[in-house]
């Protein structure tokens, strides 16, 4: 072969694996990420009740803040469950409303999760001041204590039913269909006093899904919310795994080759940016386009709502309805005090859910927690 031919081929056999070797690592940056699960404490205490702590830190919780800890007295199989401070969101959440929501669910998923390693378990919930509203200086701590007896055992097949769904349970911000829920979806939505939900094209989803939109602009365009959401964002896999906590691009919707280019054009001082605030209204506004529905739930006590706000996504999640929070208009408190009249509703809204359906798999949970070491102490010793 001439020489000239062979450094043509050489280069372009050259320009073939480089261009190779970049998109094989961007599907690899693109793939998502593999969280270990982590439960060894410092001290002793029964691996069921440490496997029923992980499933527990699977609930829900605002920016993935995971603001719960928790003190174990295995003496006398207890658990007391509290906020810690340092991870409240004081500038969207001032009154800790929504803290105590996801405490609730965290104790909703701790009991089911113990029930079904085949304890008995018994809940108190500290009394909380009027209308369940508290303010940031006094929110209870313990907010609810867990007591756990009897000989554990291997889940049985319910059990195992309610671990894969607590696996499975995730908030989805990827597209969803505006498609009517079947019948046996709404069944499931529906099953549980205290939700109302509104299809696409009624009066009460134009009004949600209106107020939504406005509601998030507001926060978008407030330099003190941007900045808090963009403490919790991560920018890169090696981050969300090195923190254990908050948004990394899967918690956003975003997955795949978009991932890459996401982590790739993102910076840190981008997060509190105009442009970023502008991409984050115009999602909005597609989710709430795309969804079958809204699915609003009411209550006075935000511990006892976050319990029914597990137990209602855990429900829609085994009848394939994904689900996303949608809430910013009781972030609003002239916008929240107007909901219940505007939409006939019964009691204290808590929730506001966005419903629906997604093409091709379900999803599962990312799994991105902490260690249980880093929010659950001995109190024995």
């Amino acid at each position: 072969m001439p020489r000239k031919r062979r450094i043509v081929l050489g280069g372009l056999t050259a320009l073939v694996l480089a261009v190779g070797g970049a998109v094989l690592g961007a599907a690899i940056k693109g793939r998502p990420i593999t969280v270990p699960k982590e439960t060894d404490l410092a001290f002793d205490l029964p691996a069921p009740v440490r496997d029923s702590l992980y499933y527990a830190s699977l609930a829900p919780n605002s920016h993935n803040a995971q603001m719960w800890r928790v003190t174990a007295y295995p003496s006398r199989g207890e658990l007391a469950i509290g906020l810690d401070l340092d991870r409240l969101l004081t500038v969207t959440d001032p009154a800790g409303r929504e803290a105590l929501i996801s405490l609730g669910a965290f104790t909703e998923n701790l009991v089911q999760a113990l029930e079904a390693y085949g304890y008995q378990v018994e809940v108190t919930a500290t009394q909380l001041p009027a209308a369940g509203q508290p303010n940031s200086a006094d929110l209870p701590s313990p907010a609810v204590t867990v007591r756990y007896a009897g000989q554990p055992a291997e889940p049985d097949s319910a059990g195992r039913q309610t671990l894969a769904a607590m696996t499975l349970r995730h908030t989805e911000k990827r597209p969803m269909s505006a498609q009517p829920l079947t019948a046996t979806q709404l069944q499931a939505l529906n099953a549980m006093a205290g939700v109302t939900y509104f299809e696409h094209g009624s009066d009460g989803f134009t009004y949600l899904a209106t107020g939504t939109v406005a509601a998030y602009r507001d926060q978008a365009n407030d330099p003190a919310a941007r900045q808090e959401l963009a403490n919790w964002l991560r920018l890169s896999d090696g981050e969300a795994l090195a923190q254990r906590d908050g948004l990394p691009a899967e918690q956003l919707g975003i997955t795949g080759i978009t991932k890459t280019l996401y982590y790739l054009t993102t910076s840190q001082a981008d997060l509190t940016g105009d442009t970023f605030a502008n991409q984050g209204i115009s999602r909005t506004e597609k989710q709430v386009d795309g969804a079958a529905g809204f699915a609003v739930l009411v209550g006075d006590d935000p511990i006892t709502a976050g319990r029914d706000l597990e137990r209602l996504w855990l429900a829609a999640t085994r009848a394939g309805v994904s689900v996303q929070p949608m809430s910013q208009l009781l972030e609003d408190p002239a916008a929240a005090a107007a909901l219940p009249a505007a939409l006939n509703l019964s009691g204290t809204p808590q929730m506001i859910l966005r419903v629906g359906t997604v093409s091709g798999s379900y999803g599962e949970n990312l799994g991105l927690r902490r260690p249980l070491a880093e929010f659950v102490t001995n109190g024995d010793g």
